[in-house]
């Protein structure tokens, strides 16, 4: 939870100080990174460990069944859905077998968000600014 909190606050902060386009990009990767090394994480620490649980479970055999056929589906939702957090996503699907590049790919989800928060940062940053006086009349810039 700490994390996702500081994840909206750094991409609305980047959208108000260095614009939309390029706090969307900038948020998609540190959220891409710090993904990928939880993942690595989850995959060779915690993977031996996790996965007798998968093994006993049908649930959990079921869902991995389901990734190793529709990985990229999988991946790309689990980042595009709000309802999953991304530490759950990232050492859940770490466990299973789908591959690193899948897993990558699924990054593509993230960036409608990252591009949202950001322009929620740029509008209250023009927003604080009118406040306090200090706007123009014309075209906004982006």
């Amino acid at each position: 939870m700490l994390t996702l909190s500081a994840g909206v606050i750094y991409s609305n902060v980047y959208g108000a100080a260095w614009g939309i386009p390029i706090a969307g990009v900038l948020g998609n990767l540190g959220e891409s990174l710090g993904s990928m090394v939880a993942f690595v994480t989850g995959r060779y620490l915690l993977h031996g460990l996790l996965r007798r649980y998968f093994e006993a479970s049908e649930t959990l055999r079921a869902i991995d069944r389901t990734v190793k056929l529709k990985g990229k589906k999988i991946s790309f939702l689990l980042r595009f859905s709000l309802l999953i957090p991304s530490a759950v996503a990232n050492y859940g699907l770490s466990i299973t077998d789908i591959p690193f590049p899948v897993f990558v790919f699924g990054f593509l989800g993230c960036l409608p968000w990252e591009f949202v928060l950001s322009y929620i940062g740029f509008s209250v940053g023009n927003l604080a600014d009118a406040v306090n006086g200090n706007y123009s009349i014309g075209k906004p810039s982006f």
